[in-house]
């Protein structure tokens, strides 16, 4: 199950920072079509001829392949993928993209004619996972909210809560520790906490997904406990499913 999610988290990290990117948008189609049959290469061909401007791999139906993953695979399975492994992640992809697809149109249909409805329901669920998150807000806000807790009866309290929950010893160590590990998913996304930070691992492993709560995760779309557990771990590795979720959590 970790190769699997691994496979297709790398592909969509190589446009994760260069949405828009043609080039990148169809190298990654191509080489999906290496796995394919004659006929769904056919189809892809006569798609790109009315389509100029593909886009097969995005934050939304990554998220959803990866509920299916979680729920469906095989967690104690971990050998590298067959050519057969990764023609059905493809499909299983195309089916993800095809549903995403479908529920912004049935929002599209629902809202008639009403343009403000339309574009709160088209847009608002996935306008900040639409491209990366900028870290630079994110830190300000972070910033400032600690440090007005910090200074504020009896929101200091709940801050002293919040550190102890965490077992960081205090905010500014929480902000470096997640900007650190977050910087570098800038150019990987598998992440070895070596031996001088292993007092931060504990932390970091209750970011991490937990399989029985994963029975039935694509069963109930529970995108919310993405959300609050971004990485995935094998052994003494962190995959970060999405660098977006990091930047949330600072």
């Amino acid at each position: 199950m970790f190769t699997t999610l691994r496979y297709v988290i790398e592909r969509q990290a190589k446009n994760q920072y260069s949405f828009g990117n043609l080039d990148k948008e169809k190298e990654l189609l191509y080489e999906m079509c290496i796995y394919l049959d004659d006929q769904s290469k056919k189809k892809i061909n006569e798609f790109l001829a009315i389509n100029p401007n593909p886009y097969l791999f995005n934050n939304m139906a990554t998220f959803k392949f990866i509920m299916i993953a979680l729920q469906v695979c095989n967690w104690d399975n971990n050998n590298e993928l067959s050519t057969t492994d990764i023609t059905n992640i493809y499909k299983a992809y195309l089916c993800c993209n095809d549903i995403w697809t479908i529920e912004q149109e049935k929002g599209i249909i629902d809202a008639n004619s009403e343009y403000e409805k339309m574009s709160l329901m088209t847009d608002v669920p996935i306008i900040e996972f639409r491209n990366y998150k900028d870290f630079k807000p994110q830190l300000f806000k972070a910033w400032r909210l600690f440090s007005f807790m910090q200074n504020n009866t009896p929101y200091d309290a709940y801050l002293s809560d919040f550190l102890k929950q965490n077992k960081i010893s205090s905010w500014q160590e929480y902000i470096a520790v997640l900007f650190s590990f977050y910087s570098c998913t800038l150019d990987k996304s598998i992440i070895r906490i070596g031996a001088n930070d292993s007092q931060y691992i504990p932390f970091f492993d209750e970011l991490c997904i937990n399989k029985d709560k994963c029975q039935d995760i694509w069963d109930r779309q529970d995108f919310n406990y993405l959300r609050n557990h971004p990485l995935l771990k094998k052994d003494s590795l962190y995959l970060v499913i999405n660098p977006n979720l990091l930047i949330e959590r600072i």
